[in-house]
């Protein structure tokens, strides 16, 4: 087992015990919720991710790079709406919300399908997509979301009064900015 094949399985552990943490401290709370499907989803890419990388053939690939995107696919959408729920800003930007959730649902649709990945290919990381269609259209789904997030966040971040909420909005804007360098460096 190689670091490359060991970080997803690390990150898998973190996202898995934060949303255990986030549950118990209040399962009722629509922001808990919503942070911990955005964790179940990135769980649910980690454990792909792994599996992906050790995939011996390009079928078992194809398979979990599918799987890979069943995680995927929601997290800008469940980030985005875990950012408006932290900034009280759901209401105002409700549109916007409902587009991330339907780009979201018809990206899931085209997931098994060679509209979305047409194949894979083996690089020297392991195999990777070969996108289809509709594969570029997700990255920019995916980026857009998670940057109009991040933005959204930064810009609110001095006008946050409470020292508590400030550090919290801080620490997402850290994991935030990481994970997103971690996923160009990865990609």
């Amino acid at each position: 087992m190689t670091i490359h094949n060991l970080v997803p399985l690390v990150a898998l552990a973190l996202n898995l015990t934060l949303l255990v943490l986030v549950l118990y401290r209040d399962y009722r709370s629509r922001i808990n919720r919503t942070f911990a499907y955005f964790l179940g989803g990135l769980a649910i890419w980690n454990f792909g991710v792994f599996m992906l990388r050790g995939s011996r053939d390009a079928a078992g690939a194809l398979f979990w790079e599918h799987a890979v995107f069943v995680g995927l696919i929601g997290v800008p959408a469940l980030y985005y709406h875990f950012v408006l729920l932290f900034l009280n800003l759901t209401q105002r930007r409700r549109r916007l919300l409902v587009i991330a959730y339907a780009l979201a649902a018809v990206f899931m649709v085209f997931n098994p399908t060679a509209l979305f990945i047409r194949d894979v290919k083996l690089t020297e990381w392991g195999y990777a997509p070969v996108g289809g269609p509709m594969y570029a259209p997700f990255l920019g789904y995916m980026q857009v979301f998670m940057l109009v997030g991040l933005t959204q966040l930064a810009l609110a971040y001095r006008g946050i009064q409470s020292s508590f909420r400030r550090n919290r909005a801080k620490l997402i804007l850290w994991g935030t900015t990481i994970s997103l360098l971690g996923g160009y460096v990865d990609a």
